[in-house]
């Protein structure tokens, strides 16, 4: 029975430490869908012309 409800501990425990917190801006960004994984952060060029 202590390995039971140790064991029921455990995974309870590691479920809490890796739960993910979401805030109310990340529920108003919303959720990378196909429709927006294209985007590329990592580069961005600029072509920049002083006028």
């Amino acid at each position: 029975m202590k390995v039971v409800i140790t064991s029921f501990l455990i995974i309870m425990l590691s479920t809490v430490c890796y739960a993910q917190n979401y805030s109310k801006k990340d529920s108003i960004r919303g959720s990378i869908t196909p429709e927006r994984s294209w985007w590329d952060l990592s580069y961005y060029e600029l072509d920049i012309k002083e006028i």
